[in-house]
């Protein structure tokens, strides 16, 4: 890309990032952080869940 006087800019630089101010680029981790964690407490979730049912399935296969 090249900008209006002839410069060349990096092809990496997002249009929207160089017009964020400190704050909404701080608002902006923020959310992701949280939505990657809800993301890993899901996971988890279901994997405890599947866990103690398998468990729970093989103690009553052990018992009989």
């Amino acid at each position: 890309m090249r900008s209006k006087d002839g410069e060349g800019e990096p092809f990496f630089r997002l249009y929207f990032i160089d017009r964020m101010s400190l704050a909404e680029v701080c608002a902006l981790l923020t959310v992701i952080i949280g939505l990657l964690t809800l993301m890993v407490n899901v996971a988890k979730a279901a994997f405890d869940a599947g866990w103690k049912i398998s468990n729970k399935e093989h103690d009553k296969n052990k018992k009989d």
